[in-house]
């Protein structure tokens, strides 16, 4: 992922779909994450890390605005 705003999808059904279960390999850098149809949440990392808004999963097929604070890799 670059630093700045990535789209992101995914084409298979992950063992677990959560957001820190996804984006937890990109530590506090992942920011902010918007799903094109269903919310929002934000990264905050006063909180250790923890994910607050709308959004709490990530559906395959569904596109995602990431943002992200610095570069890092998705595993």
């Amino acid at each position: 992922m670059i630093a700045g705003y990535n789209w992101i999808s995914f084409n298979v059904v992950p063992e677990d779909n959560s957001l820190e279960g996804i984006l937890g390999s990109l530590g506090t850098d992942a920011n902010f994450i918007a799903s094109q149809s269903d919310g929002v949440s934000n990264n905050y990392t006063a909180q250790g890390g923890t994910w607050f808004g709308s959004l709490a999963t990530l559906e395959p097929g569904n596109g995602y605005l990431l943002e992200m604070l610095a570069e890092g890799e998705l595993i």
